[in-house]
């Protein structure tokens, strides 16, 4: 007979538990450690976050070339790999499908996207902060097209259920690093001073 602890270690309620283990040490050891050193908790819970309170180092040539080796270093096998098996496999990669409409649809939607957020029209000024939803569309439509013009499958025909899962579940997952960026603002977002609360996670969670 499986005792209890054996069987939360090994069930289906497993994953659950190390996932809610996970987010919460995530979410709660960069809080305790603020506590710790006697910092104010409101400064790093504020929603939205707007206010600047990190000075960061300036610019290094001696750490932005180290990382770069680093990068390139640990992304030069995958990358060699990926141009070595394109080229092994070139032949067999061709298909004769062709490829289907709502390819054109993404594509289309991902030029466009990309004109009107790159281009400042003063006509298109209050729509400029939303281009970015249909511009990230576009491009998975896309990419589940090319990948059906090549295999016969894709995740948007084939399993769509698991594919609008990935839209709350990429939210959330991203909602995380916005948390963390609460305590080093390695980035920030411009235009958001005038977002209420709900409005700024409706448009971050679409976003994200």
């Amino acid at each position: 007979m499986v005792n209890r602890y054996e069987y939360l270690r090994t069930g289906y309620l497993a994953p659950i538990i190390r996932l809610a283990a996970v987010a919460l040490l995530v979410t709660g050891l960069p809080l305790l450690s603020v506590w710790l050193t006697g910092q104010p908790l409101a400064r790093y819970l504020e929603f939205p976050p707007l206010t600047s309170y990190i000075s960061h180092a300036p610019f290094s040539w001696a750490v932005f070339l180290l990382l770069a080796f680093f990068i390139v270093a640990v992304c030069a096998p995958f990358f060699f790999r990926i141009v070595t098996s394109l080229t092994n496999n070139l032949e067999s990669a061709t298909s004769s499908r062709p490829l289907p409409w709502w390819f054109f649809v993404g594509a289309g939607i991902v030029l466009i996207s990309w004109f009107l957020a790159w281009h400042r029209f003063f006509w298109f000024a209050p729509f400029q902060p939303y281009t970015f939803l249909p511009l990230w569309l576009g491009y998975i439509i896309t990419v589940n097209a090319l990948s059906y013009h090549r295999s016969g499958h894709c995740l948007l025909v084939n399993n769509r259920r698991f594919f609008l899962l990935l839209f709350p579940l990429s939210s959330l997952f991203w909602w995380f690093f916005e948390y963390l960026n609460r305590f080093v603002q390695n980035w920030h977002y411009l235009g958001t001073e005038n977002l209420s609360p709900l409005g700024y996670v409706i448009h971050a969670s679409l976003c994200f």
